[in-house]
């Protein structure tokens, strides 16, 4: 998922995040957030949900 347009990440866009990549942790894989900025990787650190996504920049 191209995360790069996404400046900043309330509740509502970390659920909404889950709840869209869940299928693809249940068939086994996880899913990559590329490009995600540092605040949307700060939230996503602070509400326990990074390690749900294989974080990719380039």
């Amino acid at each position: 998922m191209d995360a790069s347009a996404a400046a900043f990440l309330n509740s509502a866009g970390v659920a909404l995040l889950v709840r869209e990549t869940d299928a693809h942790r249940r068939a086994g894989g996880r899913p990559e957030l590329r490009n995600p900025s540092r605040t949307v990787l700060q939230v996503l650190r602070l509400t326990g949900m990074a390690h749900l996504f294989d974080v990719v920049t380039h």
